[in-house]
């Protein structure tokens, strides 16, 4: 078939768009809205934008649902332990 592994050049953003998107949508919904005065303001800030992006928001690539949304069960129906 001919089908051989492309190289990417590290620091060659233009070849790598999923992580090239990614990296603008954190820019853009995170970054350039936030002033962050200390590392741990920074940490809390970005996991609770992380946890967002992961289980909130939706994303066109899947039909606007989120990748992976967080799921309930109803306290009678959660495992117990014996």
């Amino acid at each position: 078939m001919g089908a051989k592994t492309a190289y990417i050049e590290p620091g060659s953003p233009w070849e790598n768009g999923y992580c090239e998107s990614f990296n603008s949508r954190f820019r853009d919904e995170l970054l350039n809205g936030e002033v962050f005065s200390t590392l741990r303001e920074a940490q809390l800030l970005i996991e609770r934008w992380r946890r967002h992006y992961n289980t909130v928001r939706p994303h066109s690539s899947l039909g606007y649902r989120p990748p992976a949304p967080e799921s309930f069960l109803p306290v009678d129906q959660r495992p117990t332990m014996h």
